[in-house]
């Protein structure tokens, strides 16, 4: 897919840099925008648009548009509604193994961009779990199968959430204790007023890429949300234990130390 796109790349930048008897006319800056794009350049570029978004098969089309997103530079200089777009059109994927690697090439892609706001991110992360939890409360099979079967598809998830979560904290998430906010961790954010839902898969990949000082200030809420999300999609050890992990050489008190283990001892 990424060949097809850095093709379709090439072929309009080269309509932008090079009259039809390809004599030169200009050469595009690293950060070009769409007023230095020729009107026939444009034509080509939106033409790749109409004939993608007349697929009707749902995937192909998604897929196909994020090969080229980064084309989108040749159109337009603001990216925000169509990111937004598209995690839309991925809300009509009912299967989360689509969905989860649609959302992951969303953000491989997305890079191209140079978007400042990760909130799509956020967004890819609060599908997927809704979309997961539907599969955990499914009780139409019962039994050992149902339980190997979900087991199984959420290990063929976990690489993908584990790729959203590091594309937000590698882009430098300006304030990373807002994204537990977003899920409902907080010192002042009741669970019933959290902004996404969230399962215990995805908190266990923010609880891996959350830096340390983050996770130190908001120790006990965490435990309280890792108790309140229990769910088959991470036993619960594997949490404190990586909570954990990050606690140790951190700096904090000896009153939150003790308040942390009290609350851990609790559930154990």
């Amino acid at each position: 897919m990424d060949m097809l796109g850095n093709l379709v790349w090439e072929r309009i930048k080269k309509r932008a840099e090079y009259a039809d008897d390809r004599t030169p006319v200009c050469s595009l800056p690293e950060n070009f925008t769409s007023d230095d794009i020729c009107s026939e350049a444009k034509e080509t570029c939106y033409n790749w648009f109409c004939k993608i978004g007349s697929i009707h098969e749902l995937v192909p089309r998604i897929y196909l548009e994020l090969a080229i997103l980064r084309c989108w530079r040749f159109l337009e200089d603001s990216f925000v509604s169509i990111i937004e777009r598209l995690v839309m059109m991925m809300r009509g994927l009912a299967d989360p193994l689509a969905s989860a690697y649609c959302h992951l090439y969303l953000s491989h892609c997305a890079r191209s961009l140079y978007l400042r706001d990760d909130g799509y991110l956020i967004m890819s992360l609060g599908d997927i779990s809704i979309l997961l939890r539907r599969v955990l409360l499914d009780k139409e099979t019962v039994g050992h199968h149902s339980y190997k079967n979900k087991y199984f598809l959420i290990s063929l998830i976990k690489p993908a959430i584990d790729w959203i979560v590091k594309c937000i904290f590698t882009k430098g998430y300006q304030n990373a204790s807002n994204i537990l906010v977003e899920f409902g961790v907080g010192r002042d954010l009741s669970v019933s007023t959290r902004k996404f839902s969230c399962v215990s898969v995805v908190l266990h990949y923010l609880l891996k890429h959350l830096p340390a000082d983050v996770i130190s200030n908001n120790a006990v809420e965490i435990i309280d949300f890792i108790e309140q999300n229990k769910d088959m999609s991470v036993e619960s050890h594997l949490d404190y234990r990586l909570l954990g992990h990050k606690l140790y050489g951190s700096q904090h008190s000896l009153s939150s130390v003790c308040s942390v283990m009290r609350r851990i001892m609790q559930v154990v």
